[in-house]
């Protein structure tokens, strides 16, 4: 009976390990971009206006869009305003 009190517990950990318990993670480098699995509601952004400048917005972003951190096109846009 005491064997199987310490059996048992260590039994369940194990297959919990084994099993992986249904998750996973996946670790991204800074800019690789992602597909959005669900829609995102009213989410806080900075987009640029008529001017070139950045204003604050609130958008929707439907399912299936493609997001990524933007310091590469930032740069581009930096850029093109320093051009003459």
């Amino acid at each position: 009976m005491r064997r199987l009190r310490i059996l048992l517990p260590l039994l369940l950990l194990a297959s919990g390990f084994i099993s992986g318990c249904g998750t996973r993670f996946v670790v991204l480098r800074p800019g690789d971009p992602v597909r959005l699995r669900e829609p995102l509601r009213k989410v806080k952004v900075w987009a640029y206006d008529g001017r070139g400048e950045l204003v604050p917005g609130v958008v929707d972003i439907p399912l299936g869009w493609w997001a990524h951190d933007g310091l590469e096109l930032d740069r581009k846009a930096d850029d093109a305003r320093k051009r003459p």
